[in-house]
Parts: structure tokens; sequence; C-alpha cells
């Protein structure tokens, strides 16, 4: 996310592909860019988390304030992540995860806690930017999206421990579902092609923050076209899986920025 440009157009936000020594490229078609001289200052700004190969463990406390009493859980690892987008309802979401032990206590082990974000709630009717597929805005209209996150975890237990020995990950699978109006036949022959295609939610709150989940290499599994009967729309479902980028050097990504 770009800010600070004297020149409008280059002021947004945009995919980066490269960085190299005084030169940042951006992956995405520029014919507005405009080259400009040095000037004001300029804010460059972005956050993101992809799926890696390092293991990341975290400790999470449940407080009971009214008894003073807490209950902690070590050693906990994110297993699966659900994103749902229904049309005319808020956004929602879920995280699972796995880990060693929970632990009663009548003290916090954790220290100091940082309040809640006070973000606001996105729905799908306001909220969701734009669905592009393949670096085009999908003109498609779409009624509902799943996307599903697995990193396939599983403890490992042992003769003479009481708790895991430790949480093992399987192959990170990310999933997901669209389902969209049969107006014409673009995705379904994408399906029957067995095109990959690259697919990016952006979401954009009431205070502008930004959430953008990319999926840089997909395919879809399944082209059923449900006809429920009379007086009712046809609908296709695309259930998609992603597979690895080398473009991108990941299978997901989630930007954010505020």
């Amino acid at each position: 996310k770009t800010t600070g440009f004297a020149s409008a157009n280059n002021n947004g936000t945009f995919r980066v592909f490269s960085v190299v020594a005084l030169k940042v490229v951006v992956d995405a078609p520029t014919p507005d860019l405009v080259t400009v001289a040095a000037g004001p200052a300029i804010t460059v700004q972005g956050k993101m988390v992809r799926n890696g190969v390092t293991p990341r463990s975290f400790l999470m406390e449940q407080r009971f304030n009214d008894i003073v009493q807490y209950s902690s859980f070590t050693g906990m690892r994110p297993n699966q992540m659900d994103l749902t987008l229904n049309s005319r309802a808020i956004i929602t979401g879920s995280m699972s995860f796995m880990g060693e032990q929970g632990v009663p206590a009548g003290a916090s082990v954790a220290g100091s806690s940082v309040a809640a974000a006070s973000n606001v709630a996105m729905d799908s009717s306001n909220n969701v930017v734009s669905i592009i597929e393949n670096g085009t805005v999908l003109t498609t209209p779409v009624l509902n999206a799943a996307l599903t996150l697995n990193n396939n975890a599983a403890i490992q237990p042992a003769i003479a421990n009481r708790f895991p020995i430790g949480i093992r990950y399987g192959v990170f699978e990310a999933t997901g579902r669209l389902e969209i109006y049969f107006e014409n036949v673009t995705l379904l022959n994408k399906f029957i092609n067995h095109d990959a295609v690259s697919l990016v939610f952006r979401m954009r709150d009431d205070n502008l923050k930004q959430m953008i989940w990319s999926f840089p290499r997909i395919q879809f599994s399944e082209g059923d076209t449900n006809v429920t009967g009379e007086n009712s729309d046809i609908l296709i479902s695309l259930p998609f899986r992603s597979s690895f980028s080398s473009t991108y050097n990941n299978s997901f990504q989630i930007d954010i920025l505020t």
C-alpha cells in the first residue's frame, strides 16, 4: 500500500513481485503509473502471512475474573482456519488449535494482556471490495463463498507421557468453494479444461483496513449445476484446491493493510 506520491495514480494497493536495491517491481498491469521526480516522502506499507515450514507455538490463556482463576494452554499450534462469505450476511470465521496441555492456576502465566482490537465487523455486501480471478475483477455474480486453510496437524502421544510429546504438521491444504449464478460458462469451462487460475478475495472494513486472501494457483475440482426446481435460480458449485506457485513461492497468502 503506497501513499504520499504527488501523482494520485501511484497511490494504491499493489502486489509486490520482486524487491532489489532501490527498486520494487509490482506484478500488475500498470499503464496508469506515473514516473515522478524525487519529492515528498513516500510511505510503503505491507504485512503478510503465508504458508511456510517453520513450526510456531503459542501460549493461550483463558481468564475467569469473577473467581480469579486462569487456564493456560501451552504449545498451541494453529491447525485449521475457515472464512465464510454468504450474501447479505456478516463475514464469519473460525480457527482451531492443537496443543500440549491445559493447566488451571490461581495466577496468570501470560503476564500483561493486550486489549482486543476495536475492529468493525465486515459484511459481504459492503466490505468485499472485489473477487479477482487471473488478475481481472470477476464479473460473474457470486452467491456464497467458503475458504479453508488446514495444516492437517495431529498430536504425537508416547508411552510414559501424560501429554503429547509434540504436534505434527501434515501437508498444508488451502481449499474453498464458490457458488455462482449460472449466467455464463466462463468458470465452468475452466473446470472442464483443468485450467490453473489465481483467485483473490479483497475485503475492506469501515475504517479502511484491508484484508486480502490470495490463492496464486487453484484448480476447480467440480462443476455441479444445481437445478432445484421451477422459479429458482440455477447455480454452479465450484469447489477448488490451491497448489504451490513457484512464481510467488507459496500456495496461499493473507495481506493486512491498515
